[in-house]
């Protein structure tokens, strides 16, 4: 007897910052603004295979906001009101602050151990659980180069337009962090799999 195997998807938004205009410069606000109107694109478009979303990021503002509530706030508004609803896995309701990943190399931990987590909902020997990063176009590759390292299961990354004035949001400094990965893989796979609770 052969069964069709379901795709199912766990789609991790990575999060850059408070979604705060009272925190954050109108070109900041714009580039977030573009980013995530690209991410709910995606989600709402292949809304049917996506088992959840993870909204990440444990760095907290000078008003105490953590970056996954801000991000899991925002991607809610915005996908209520296209009438799509998904699951959205909050990391600051499930986890202390200081164990949410602040970095791309603990995002990509995490969000191996939140598809394991979604997985067991399904029907094992039926589905595919495939992650799918979604992050600034300069960090995609740096991104995709930390999921090779690490994952056993398929995986994709989309790059996203977003302006930003902060220097580590420029190719040079996504480039050099790349060769520092290249350079210290056993230490990046530990620092992966440290991410993990």
């Amino acid at each position: 007897m052969e069964y069709e195997i379901e795709v199912r998807r766990l789609v991790v938004v990575h999060p850059y910052g408070s979604y705060d205009p009272e925190l954050r410069t109108p070109r900041e606000m714009q580039g977030l603004d573009e980013y995530l109107c690209q991410a709910v694109d995606l989600i709402t478009k292949h809304r049917p295979s996506i088992a959840a979303v993870l909204a990440t990021g444990g760095m907290v503002d000078t008003k105490g906001t953590v970056e996954a509530n801000s991000l899991a706030a925002e991607l809610k508004r915005r996908l209520k009101e296209r009438g799509v609803f998904v699951e959205i896995i909050n990391d600051a309701e499930r986890l202390p602050v200081e164990k949410i990943p602040k970095s791309t190399i603990g995002i990509v931990g995490r969000a191996a151990e939140v598809a394991d987590e979604v997985w067991r909902q399904y029907p094992r020997m039926r589905t595919e659980m495939q992650i799918w990063h979604v992050c600034d176009r300069v960090r995609r590759a740096k991104t995709w180069l930390l999921c090779r390292l690490d994952y056993y299961r398929t995986f994709k990354v989309f790059g996203f337009k977003r302006r930003d004035i902060a220097w580590q949001s420029t190719y040079p400094a996504q480039w050099l962090e790349m060769l520092l990965i290249l350079f210290s893989r056993e230490r990046v796979r530990h620092g992966i799999e440290a991410a993990r609770s």
